[in-house]
């Protein structure tokens, strides 16, 4: 098996890279062949295809339950701050490199030194903190996805299993969930889509990947509003709320969905049920953080800027401001200190700023839509359109962005029925990114890894723009017919 030949202190030349990526095309080709074919096949039919694919699906991911994660570290980190939760320390007070670098006990980092002294007699403990990635920084992840690392290290202790089965599951309840929210139950397309997603299949049943939360509570999300009128108002506030809430403390950028929410709870309802909704969402996730403030632990967000500043990987909208603001503001460095990302060379920091205003023009407009149908639309079909199109946006305007932040958007794009164009950029995206990492083992030129940025993102544009010309055409009448 491919993943067998992927051990952490190999010499990447000798890594089947390509292998793998022909691999995942094969799969991507399939998945799109099967989709096709779901979305023809009569309706009493498509009840057994359902059930075939979504036993496929949970096959495949069993299948890399033991495997070595392809090209993959983030789960050493999962497991290191796991560990340490365990050993009664906040996750957020050390980085993984001052841990190492503890020697003296003194009376000042005497936790430190404990924690030090336990990595250095487990040897799977100093194993899992020698591949921590980016040691220096500390832990970037809130509460919730903490308790899920910690159900995980409970589970398997320093072995990626755990973390595979609480992910994988909560993957899969949240397909059923989503699946559970369809207004129209009688076709099987979208479970079908959820559950043989190779990108899923890569990023959640390999690489065990902590989104696939965010996965299950926007499923759960959807699924609330599906019953909206058997609850009464306040009560969907509340549980819509605490979801979101859970999501949030999971991967943060889920607040970018407030506003929607709060929007459509105001048409809907009123303005109090939408002040409910918030009071809501700030409660739980106040309430996530508590056992850490009982821990004594106030800083939580100190690595947001170390994270911030220094990773930068984007080729698509952020690539082309990134582009234009570099040859017109130069490259001198700058600091605005208490900002997360906006430490670095001027040209990408007006790049970041114009992206968040972007983002926050799209989260408006997102919100107004919202607003204006909420009492006409089906609540699933008209958030999942807002909500999707705002997470596809703040993908393609983030700095950062790594094929396995579309997971969460997963549940929204297969409720939105937007056709195949959100799914060609997951098709890419999970596609292409492991090409960074041929071009790197080999040393290839700076300009390959540009281009291979191009076609990752230019691919959908291309796919866009076909669609849009057919389909103008199309419907054109043909001169001198009538």
């Amino acid at each position: 098996m491919l993943a067998s030949q992927f051990v952490w202190d190999d010499d990447s030349h000798n890594r089947p890279i390509l292998q793998v990526i022909a691999l995942l095309a094969v799969q991507f080709m399939l998945w799109a062949i099967i989709v096709r074919l779901a979305s023809r096949i009569h309706e009493p039919k498509q009840k057994w295809v359902a059930l075939i694919c979504c036993a496929t699906g949970l096959a495949s991911h069993l299948f890399f339950m033991s495997a070595n994660p392809i090209l993959e570290h983030d789960g050493y980190r999962y497991l290191w701050d796991a560990s340490t939760l365990n050993a009664g320390v906040s996750p957020y007070r050390y980085s993984p490199a001052e841990i190492k670098r503890a020697k003296e006990p003194t009376e000042t980092q005497a936790t430190k030194l404990d924690l030090a002294l336990r990595a250095r007699s487990d040897w799977e403990a100093a194993s899992t903190l020698d591949k921590v990635g980016y040691p220096e920084i500390k832990t970037i992840y809130p509460p919730a996805a903490q308790f899920a690392f910690l159900t995980a290290f409970k589970i398997s202790g320093w072995s990626w299993t755990g973390l595979r089965i609480v992910f994988g599951l909560a993957y899969f309840c949240g397909v059923l969930l989503t699946f559970a929210a369809q207004r129209d139950r009688l076709s099987r397309v979208p479970i079908v889509l959820l559950s043989l997603c190779p990108l899923a299949i890569k990023e959640v049943g390999n690489s065990a990947h902590l989104d696939a939360m965010l996965v299950l509570y926007f499923g759960a999300l959807l699924f609330i509003f599906r019953y909206h009128e058997r609850i009464r108002p306040a009560r969907l506030a509340i549980a819509s709320g605490s979801v979101l809430a859970l999501a949030i403390a999971t991967k943060l950028y889920p607040l970018i969905a407030i506003p929607i929410l709060t929007a459509w709870f105001a048409a809907r309802f009123s303005w109090r049920i939408s002040a409910v909704f918030v009071a809501a969402s700030i409660a739980f996730v106040a309430l996530l953080y508590l056992p850490f403030l009982a821990m004594g632990e106030r800083s939580f967000f100190s690595a947001l800027g170390p994270f911030g500043n220094q990773w930068l990987r984007n080729e698509s909208l952020f690539g082309v401001l990134h582009f234009f603001s570099t040859r017109a503001f130069g490259e001198t460095n700058v600091s605005f200190s208490g900002i997360p990302g906006a430490t670095g060379p001027l040209g990408t920091v007006v790049a970041k700023m114009i992206a968040t205003v972007l983002l926050l023009v799209v989260c408006g407009l997102a919100s107004r839509h919202a607003f204006r149908n909420a009492r006409t639309s089906d609540p699933v079909e008209i958030l999942s359109r807002c909500i999707g199109a705002l997470l596809i946006a703040w993908f393609l305007l983030l700095p950062m962005a790594f094929p396995w932040y579309l997971l969460g958007a997963l549940p929204f794009l297969a409720c939105a029925k937007w056709g195949a164009l959100p799914w060609v950029l997951v098709a890419t995206v999970g596609l292409f990114y492991y090409g960074e990492f041929y071009i790197d083992a080999n040393d290839l030129p700076a300009a390959w890894l540009t281009n291979l940025h191009r076609i990752e993102y230019g691919i959908p544009l291309v796919f866009a723009l076909t669609l849009h010309v057919v389909r103008t055409f199309k419907n054109r009448p043909l001169e001198g017919v009538r």
